[in-house]
C-alpha cells in the first residue's frame, strides 16, 4: 500500500505534465477529448505510476557507511542469484512449513497475476492490441521489470536488492492474458463502449476547450522563441533577458498575429489542435482579416509594454497606457465570453473582423 499511496501522491504532477501532449494528440486523432477516452487514459497513466512505483518501492536500506560491497552483499547478496525456474512459485506453496508462509506464497503469487491483468485490458480494450501482440508486451514488461530489480534500478545501486524471478514473469504474463480475455468477454457483450463509435465532432465549431490547448501551445511557442532570440542575440555580445521589452513584445507579435497571417489563420496552437481561421462562413479568411482579428486581441499589451519600458513616463502616458490595458481586457473578456456561449463560438474580435475560428479535423483510417 506504501508504493500505491506514493502513486496516488504524484499522480496529479504526471497528469499535469501529460495533460496538454496528451490533449493535442486525441484532438489530432479523435477530433475531440471524450471525456470517456480521456478517462481512460489517465487511468492508463496512473497504472503505469503505480506498477513501476510497486517495483522499485520500497527503496534498500542502505548502510550507514555508504555503498560499502561487504556491507551491501550482508544485507542484499542472497539476491544476486537469479531464479530461473519458473515453477518454484508454486512449489514454494505446496512447501510451505505452516500455513502463514503458504498464505504468504501464495498471496505473491496472485498478486503478481493481479499487477498485470489491467494491462491486457488496456492493450486490448484502449490501444486496439490483438491478444497475442498484448501478451508479448505484457512478457516482456515483465521482464524488463526484472531486469530492473537485478540490475539495482539499472546501476542506481551496487546491486539488486530485490530477486529476479521467473516466476514473477509467468505470473505476470498469466495475469496479462486473463486481462485480454476479461476485455474480450466485456467487449464482446458490449458491457464497454465501443471506442470507434465515440463520434467525432459533429460541427464545424471550436469550443473553449481546444481553444485553451491552442493557447497554451502558442505560449509554449511564445517562451521558446523568446529565449532563442536571447541565445542568438548573446552570440553578438549583445546582453537581454527574455523579459526585455523588445523581445518578450517582438515575440508576442510574432506567435500571435504574423505567423497566423502567414500562415493562412493556423498558426501554431491551431495547427496543432486542427484548428484554423477562416471566413465567417467558412474557406479562407484572407491575411488582412485575419490581422485585423489577431491584432485586436494581441497587439494592445505587446504595444503596452513595449511603449512603458522605452518611452519616458510621466502622468499622463501612465493614465493613457492603464486605460488602454483595460479597454484590452474589457475586450478580451467579451470576446471570451462570445467565443464560449455563442451558437457558432464566434467571439467579439470574430464579428468584427469577419472570421470565425473553425475545425479542419478529418476521420482517419
Amino acid at each position: 500500500m506504501g508504493p500505491i499511496g506514493k502513486a496516488a501522491l504524484y499522480f496529479p504532477f504526471v497528469a499535469c505534465l501529460f495533460a496538454l501532449p496528451f490533449a493535442l494528440w486525441h484532438y489530432r486523432r479523435h477530433g475531440r477529448l471524450h471525456p470517456f477516452r480521456a478517462l481512460l487514459g489517465y487511468s492508463f497513466v496512473f497504472y503505469a505510476i503505480v506498477v513501476v512505483f510497486l517495483v522499485i518501492f520500497p527503496l534498500p536500506k542502505l548502510p550507514s557507511h555508504g555503498a560499502d560491497p561487504a556491507a551491501w552483499e550482508a544485507l542484499y547478496g542472497k539476491y544476486r542469484h537469479p531464479e530461473f525456474n519458473p515453477i518454484v512459485i508454486f512449489l514454494d506453496i505446496a512447501r510451505a512449513p505452516n500455513a502463514a508462509k503458504m498464505i504468504r506464497a501464495l498471496f505473491q503469487a496472485i498478486f503478481n497475476g493481479l499487477l498485470f491483468l489491467p494491462l491486457g485490458i488496456y492493450l486490448v480494450y484502449g490501444f486496439g492490441r490483438k491478444a497475442w501482440q498484448a501478451i508479448l508486451i505484457g512478457a516482456g514488461a515483465s521482464f524488463l521489470m526484472e531486469i530492473c530489480q537485478l540490475t539495482g534500478d539499472f546501476g542506481i545501486y551496487p546491486g539488486p536488492y530485490r530477486l529476479f524471478d521467473t516466476g514473477d514473469i509467468l505470473m505476470n504474463s498469466l495475469g496479462c492474458l486473463a486481462g485480454v480475455w476479461i476485455a474480450a468477454v466485456l467487449v464482446s457483450h458490449r458491457k464497454l463502449p465501443a471506442l470507434a463509435d465515440l463520434a467525432g465532432p459533429q460541427t464545424p465549431w471550436v469550443g473553449p476547450l481546444r481553444r485553451g490547448f491552442a493557447l497554451l501551445a502558442d505560449l509554449f511557442a511564445y517562451g521558446a522563441i523568446a529565449v532563442f532570440l536571447v541565445s542568438l542575440l548573446d552570440l553578438v555580445h549583445v546582453r537581454l533577458d527574455p523579459g526585455h521589452s523588445i523581445i518578450a513584445s517582438g515575440s508576442a507579435i510574432l506567435v500571435f498575429i504574423l505567423v497566423p497571417a502567414i500562415t493562412g489563420g493556423s498558426g501554431i496552437g491551431h495547427s496543432l489542435t486542427l484548428t484554423r481561421i477562416e471566413g465567417r462562413t467558412g474557406g479562407r479568411a484572407g491575411t488582412l482579416r485575419i490581422l485585423a482579428r489577431q491584432s485586436s486581441l494581441w497587439l494592445a499589451p505587446a504595444l503596452a509594454y513595449l511603449g512603458v519600458n522605452l518611452l519616458p513616463r510621466g502622468g499622463r502616458f501612465d493614465v493613457a497606457t492603464g486605460i488602454l490595458i483595460l479597454a484590452w481586457l474589457a475586450f478580451l473578456a467579451i470576446h471570451a465570453i462570445g467565443s464560449a456561449t455563442a451558437p457558432d463560438k464566434r467571439g467579439l474580435a470574430d464579428r468584427l473582423s469577419g472570421t470565425s475560428v473553425r475545425n479542419t479535423w478529418k476521420p482517419q483510417d
